[in-house]
């Protein structure tokens, strides 16, 4: 405000803290007795996380005034490892389960995301300062991810995890009655003597009974 009788054109400063810096300025001309808004600037850095004291002046008078910088959201993305899937036969259901924490102080929302060999899931998770949540995805384990040590990724825009599990196909037992090593023809009352191949076709070990059974003429 132009508490004066004439016409005045001033330089309006901001300085920042205790230094004084001036940080921006702007001139403005005011009539005799009137008043004029103007509007200063200051890009804030991570560094300034925290209360800033800022001190605005002219040639006559200066008023300070604090600001409270809050840091920013930040999405930590965390495994569970304990609800999350470790290992899973072919056919069944991966579970994948995270902790999504805001470590910042500003409410915030992002997408996380899933991702295993091309097949991609989203999540929409909005969370206040230091709020958590939990997020889960599901995928049906197929053939083609048959293997040990197996990786996907959730990650937030911020944060990624990569989540390791195994994929097996059960042990099956395929059987073969070898013709050449095996004697298929015998007298009354002599012993048959049958060879057979047994070969495990999972990709896991396995125990099973192998038993002849004898059909009727």
């Amino acid at each position: 405000t132009n508490t004066g009788e004439v016409t005045a054109e001033q330089e309006i400063a901001l300085q920042l803290g205790a230094t004084d810096s001036v940080v921006d300025t702007t001139n403005v001309k005011i009539g005799a007795a009137n008043t004029s808004t103007v509007q200063l600037a200051y890009n804030t850095t991570t560094n300034d996380v925290g209360g800033l004291n800022f001190t605005i002046v002219s040639e006559d008078d200066e008023s300070t005034v604090s600001v409270n910088v809050l840091e920013q959201a930040e999405f930590d993305v965390v495994l569970n490892s304990t609800s999350s899937t470790q290992s899973v036969r072919v056919g069944e259901t991966i579970i994948i389960n995270a902790t999504i924490t805001n470590r910042g102080e500003v409410d915030d929302r992002q997408d996380i995301k899933f991702n295993y060999r091309g097949a991609s899931r989203s999540r929409s998770v909005a969370l206040s300062g230091n709020e958590s949540t939990t997020v889960e995805f599901t995928y049906e384990a197929r053939t083609r991810d048959i293997g040990e040590n197996r990786s996907a990724i959730v990650a937030s825009d911020d944060d990624t995890e990569t989540i390791r599990f195994d994929v097996f196909k059960p042990a099956v037992f395929d059987v073969e009655v070898n013709k050449t090593a095996s004697v298929t023809e015998v007298s009354n009352e002599e012993a048959i003597q049958l060879v057979a191949t047994v070969e495990n076709r999972g990709t896991r070990s396995g125990t099973q009974n192998v038993t002849l059974a004898v059909a009727g003429n």
